[in-house]
């Protein structure tokens, strides 16, 4: 087991040299744009701490934008107030690392951005209640319309959708928490149904 781990890591540490040579001989138009989104504790934050790790230490300059959610003054987390402002937030860091170019970074890291928006909207329309603000057709039409315009989305050249069960959120966002408590969020009716979102 160990010395197939060191033989991927020795393969991977490879392909990331070729990619510096030939990012050396082409010019690079601008920094890759890559976005990680999916159900919460889904193991996006894990794997995205191990992928910017390995970049760096292999060369790359990367940076890593983290999830807006977890600084967003919006309170209530089911008010499309609060996935507007994640949205947009994201969106002003994406632009602006994407205008300091590619002589200073290769490789931009979103946790969630874009992509994982749609995903909230999408939810928050199917999902009216009177606990969570309807998001009605046209709002969701114009905000969809707002994050698929080509000016943005041209610039997301990769996207890793992440995928678990409410059931292993949950087991994860309690393993060390000191209440058992649902949030507002992490229950499994909410988990489910963003999953079929």
């Amino acid at each position: 087991m160990k010395d197939t781990k060191q033989k991927n890591i020795a393969e991977l540490e490879r392909l990331a040299k070729e990619v510096l040579r030939l990012k050396s001989e082409r010019e690079q138009r601008r920094p890759l744009l890559i976005e990680f989104c999916g159900s919460p504790k889904s193991g996006k934050s894990t794997t995205i701490n191990s992928l910017n790790i390995f970049l760096k230490r292999n060369g790359f300059k990367t940076i890593l934008l983290t999830e807006r959610a977890s600084i967003c003054p919006i309170e209530n987390k089911i008010h499309p107030f609060f996935n507007i402002w994640t949205l947009s937030s994201a969106v002003a860091e994406i632009i602006k690392n994407i205008d300091l170019g590619k002589d200073k970074i290769d490789i931009i890291i979103s946790d969630r951005g874009l992509f994982d928006s749609l995903c909230w909207f999408e939810w928050l329309n199917t999902n009216p209640s009177k606990s969570t603000p309807y998001l009605d057709n046209q709002a969701y039409n114009t905000l969809k319309d707002f994050v698929l315009m080509d000016i943005l989305s041209d610039y997301l050249d990769l996207i890793y959708v992440f995928k678990v069960s409410p059931e292993i959120s949950i087991k994860r966002e309690y393993a060390n928490l000191l209440t058992e408590k649902r949030g507002s969020i992490m229950t499994e009716s909410i988990l489910d149904s963003y999953n079929i979102s």
